[in-house]
């Protein structure tokens, strides 16, 4: 395990973290060896409690349940901070080999699981966009890069192209937001972030169909949440 941090160390959010974090190691892999275990516990260790649980069981319906956490393989952790709010990340494996990325953070006393971070739990993922009907806004978790493809609809003067995808980097979408608006600096900034050593250019924002004229697989953002899938106040979406 090698343990890090992110942001200004001489934040008491983050500074605390990283001094106990190998302590907290264990406290992690318990947790993500849980998640995988009895149902009927998962919403005592889970941000959001129960109302995450509804949201697990809708996203298991709509994405394949990954393969367990293998504590076996080399592991990172990670101290954070956004907003004021101190978390951990673990970068890891699973049993199928493939990497995965787990968010905790203590609240009350207790240490928690953020599975919609963890996840990347979206209302709306880069393949489901074709069905998103006209009016209707879905928060994203996204891995966000600058893009290209400007049209009529999505003038190059007036927009700035993103394409975006979720887990799968070969499942995306293009992305516009207005040039200068607060969607277009904050995906700027969780794209500089990332090569400063931050969040692998993620970021959680909300989004609609485009307009008319507009492809089938391209939306626009109109509004950025904040960079990373952590949302340091009440998740956004849970028990809705």
């Amino acid at each position: 395990v090698r343990a890090t941090y992110k942001e200004d160390l001489e934040t008491v959010a983050i500074r605390e973290l990283v001094e106990a974090s190998q302590d907290l190691v264990p406290i992690v892999i318990d947790l993500l060896e849980k998640i995988d275990g009895d149902p009927g516990e998962v919403g005592s260790i889970v941000r959001g409690g129960e109302g995450t649980v509804r949201l697990m069981e809708d996203w298991y319906r709509r994405q394949p349940r990954p393969a367990p956490f293998n504590p076996r393989f080399t592991m990172k952790l990670h101290a954070a901070t956004l907003e004021g709010v101190g978390y951990l990340i673990m970068e890891g494996f699973r049993t199928d080999h493939s990497t995965m990325t787990a968010y905790v953070l203590e609240e009350d006393g207790r240490y928690l699981l953020d599975w919609q971070a963890s996840m990347g739990y979206s209302e709306l993922l880069p393949a489901e966009v074709p069905k998103l009907a006209g009016g209707e806004v879905r928060l994203m978790r996204v891995h966000a890069s600058p893009a290209n493809l400007y049209s009529a609809v999505f003038p190059e003067e007036d927009y700035q192209c993103y394409s975006i995808s979720h887990l799968d980097p070969a499942a995306w979408v293009w992305a516009y937001a207005e040039r200068g608006s607060l969607a277009d600096e904050g995906l700027r900034v969780a794209i500089l972030s990332s090569s400063r050593g931050g969040a692998n250019r993620r970021a959680t924002v909300k989004v609609q169909k485009g307009p008319d004229g507009a492809r089938p697989n391209q939306v626009e953002v109109v509004e950025f949440l904040h960079v990373d899938w952590f949302s340091p106040g009440d998740e956004p979406d849970a028990g809705q």
